[in-house]
């Protein structure tokens, strides 16, 4: 969990103000992907698709002077995700088309309070559709143009059963898009630059926090005042690839996040920054010794 700056000075970062804490995760996964090949004089084709399965259990226990608290999530997802890849010489222009759409369906099953008592429990599921398009191709020799566009829409349902019984419905929408640029200045060497909107909707587990309850005080629960976060993100890089025995990628960026999603460690539920700025320098080196390291 959460480590304060006091118990990280009174613990150290290995130890922990709560050692009797504990959760437990099971998860199952598995996925079938298709593909179909279609080559004609016009245009080579892919299309391809995965039919996605996953159950996945988790349960906490959390201990305290004031009371305990467990949580125990089951959640089942089912998704289905086809989609088509087009290459075409379009006036020769290189042309690269992708587009598909995603549906998804996940079920959320809560149980929440004090082992010895009895616990809230709520049912959350969720729907998500979503449609994209992203295209890129080589109006020059060695200079790429790549751009996209998704939108999706979400569709949440909230069923309290116990302790407390509340219904209660979300329908956000959102969209994301991408433009870049791309140098290459060697067969495998690049330089490129890529701006893009950017979206996440909140996941199912994310609506509800433990609850727990501290002299008559109960906090925690379900919270339905979550925004999707939103985000801007900036970015150039290089890959550099010129040497046969060293390969060097560098990028910096910046992502201008409005509403992000996080843990609130005062209210002990998640909720929304109204803005924060992330920025950062990433670099990755390869080296070539022999054929086989």
């Amino acid at each position: 969990g959460a480590l304060s700056v006091p118990n990280r000075n009174l613990h150290g970062r290995k130890g922990s103000a709560f050692p009797n804490d504990r959760s437990k995760t099971e998860d199952f996964f598995f996925m079938l992907g298709p593909e179909l090949k279609l080559d004609t004089s016009l245009v080579d084709a892919l299309v391809s698709g995965d039919l996605l399965v996953r159950g996945r259990r988790t349960n906490s226990i959390f201990y305290a002077t004031w009371g305990d608290t467990e949580i125990s999530n089951h959640i089942k997802t089912f998704g289905v995700t086809p989609k088509i890849a087009f290459t075409t010489d379009f006036f020769d222009i290189d042309n690269r088309l992708l587009m598909g759409v995603d549906y998804y369906h996940h079920k959320d099953e809560i149980l929440s309070g004090n082992p010895a008592a009895a616990k809230d429990m709520i049912i959350i599921e969720k729907d998500s559709v979503g449609l994209y398009i992203s295209d890129t191709i080589e109006p020059f020799d060695s200079f790429f143009v790549n751009g996209g566009l998704r939108s999706e829409w979400a569709f949440y349902n909230f069923d309290q059963q116990a302790v407390l019984t509340t219904t209660a419905e979300k329908k956000p929408s959102e969209y994301a898009y991408e433009v870049g640029l791309d140098y290459k200045y060697g067969d495998k060497s690049s330089l490129y630059t890529n701006f893009s909107r950017s979206f996440r909707f909140p996941a199912v587990d994310e609506w509800y926090s433990a609850l727990w309850q501290f002299f008559g005080v109960q906090g925690g629960g379900l919270n339905l005042n979550l925004k999707p976060q939103v985000g801007l993100n900036y970015e150039v890089g290089i890959k550099e690839r010129s040497s046969k025995y060293l390969g060097l990628d560098a990028n910096f960026f910046i992502m201008d996040i409005k509403k992000e999603l996080y843990f609130d460690p005062v209210t002990l539920r998640n909720s929304n920054y109204e803005r924060t700025i992330h920025s950062g320098i990433e670099t990755e080196a390869h080296a070539y010794l022999f054929d086989m390291i």
